[in-house]
């Protein structure tokens, strides 16, 4: 017997066409979503409700309409194929499109011209629990990075203004600001903001290029502008060297040094895989300085309930680091409503009782009453024993109130 062994080759990301960008942040989302499901055979499972679910939008004919146009654009403009059996044998064209079946879709195979969504990127995205449209949040991220040559022959950089980005995405100044700000806290971009030609501009790059930003802008204050090539090794900037040579610490030493109880609550995720770098030490400490250490594992427990009962694996450390800093916030202002009620009953006026001598003096009234009612019981007694003496009819009375005396 022969048995045939097929090496399935499983990529950490997901290449999006630049072409999508034309579209909107709904396309660009589905298409994230598929293109991660179908990383390892090409083919993505599809469940309406689900895809609904994760828009944030509820299921309802408007967002149903959505949702098919966004698919249609898909299909017709970058040959994303939708099948309504998995032997990918049936067609299936928007207008029959119904919103509780499973569909399958193939994606086709890009070459050129596209960005790379790493899968951990996009997790730390689906994981976050905003009120803002995660959406428009994956379609600046990836229209960001898009304009960044990562060919490795310039510096890993991009610089659109805000009105590029405002323009491109469909959303106001203000929104592109804020959504940097989210981006930039959960590691995804890094940008600075330079004065070129007394104009500000914001230089970006991913979280892990952040060193060409800094060569980049080391230049503006030098030359009053950047170049796009990197500098050789042995010229790079004070500044780079100084942070290149400091060796990272390994997982292990960075985690003897967190205290033992927290270390104990966090083996949940670090069994999922949340990695103890800067940033993950930041939040942790501080949170403990927020709510205390005992108050940080009530936290992560919280988390761990919230993680094993709502979402897969693969999305618990991005929720942990997203999230751990609000419920340490929570978690403090729940002690200090709880510090306020007690205080408040303190000082109220405090009437003790002994419930164990209460008992007893019942018990002696019980029985003084059951004394008492013996008495009476032997009275009663006596006195219909009395009475009936008194009234008991001799014979002769008898006999004549018979009539036969």
């Amino acid at each position: 017997m022969k048995v045939w062994l097929f090496k399935l080759e499983i990529k950490n990301f997901v290449k999006v066409p630049k072409s999508i960008f034309s579209f909107g942040s709904t396309e660009t989302y589905i298409y994230s979503v598929i293109g991660k499901e179908s990383l390892v055979d090409g083919i993505a499972t599809v469940y309406m409700p689900k895809m609904l679910e994760m828009l944030d939008l509820f299921n309802r004919t408007e967002n149903m309409k959505k949702i098919k146009l966004a698919l249609t654009n898909l299909t017709m403009g970058l040959g994303v194929k939708l099948y309504t059996d998995f032997r990918l044998s049936k067609l299936e064209i928007r207008e029959n499109i119904k919103s509780s079946q499973h569909y399958y879709m193939k994606v086709p195979e890009v070459n050129s011209h596209f960005v790379k969504l790493f899968i951990e990127d996009f997790n730390n995205i689906m994981s976050l629990d905003i009120p803002e449209s995660k959406a428009v949040l994956l379609h600046q991220y990836l229209f960001i990075i898009g304009m960044v040559d990562e060919s490795g022959k310039v510096k890993k950089i991009s610089y659109p203004t805000i009105d590029q980005i405002s323009d491109a995405i469909g959303i106001n100044r203000k929104t592109v600001m804020k959504y940097n700000q989210i981006l930039l806290d959960l590691e995804l971009i890094y940008y600075k903001t330079v004065s070129v030609k007394e104009k500000s501009l914001n230089i970006y790059s991913r979280w892990s290029d952040q060193e060409d930003v800094l060569e980049a802008c080391s230049e503006v204050r030098k030359k009053g502008r950047f170049f796009k090539e990197q500098k050789k090794k042995d010229a790079i900037a004070p500044e780079r060297i100084s942070q290149a040579s400091i060796k990272a610490p390994n997982q292990k030493e960075v985690i003897n040094n967190v205290d033992p109880s927290i270390q104990s609550a966090l083996e949940f995720f670090t069994n999922a895989g949340l990695a103890f770098h800067k940033g993950t030490i930041a939040k942790l400490n501080e949170a403990r300085e927020i709510c205390g250490v005992e108050g940080t594992v009530i936290v992560i427990k919280d988390l761990k309930l919230i993680c094993s009962n709502s979402m897969p694996e693969n999305q618990w450390a991005g929720y942990f680091s997203n999230n751990i800093i609000a419920k340490a916030h929570h978690r403090k202002a729940q002690g200090e409503a709880q510090r306020k009620a007690n205080a408040k009953l303190d000082k109220e006026p405090n009437f003790s009782i002994d419930y164990k001598e209460l008992l007893l003096e019942r018990k002696r009234n019980q029985k003084e009453m059951q004394k008492d009612n013996i008495g009476n019981d032997l009275l009663e007694k006596d006195y219909y024993r009395h009475i009936s003496e008194e009234e008991k009819p001799t014979d002769k009375n008898w006999l004549a109130g018979l009539g036969l005396a």
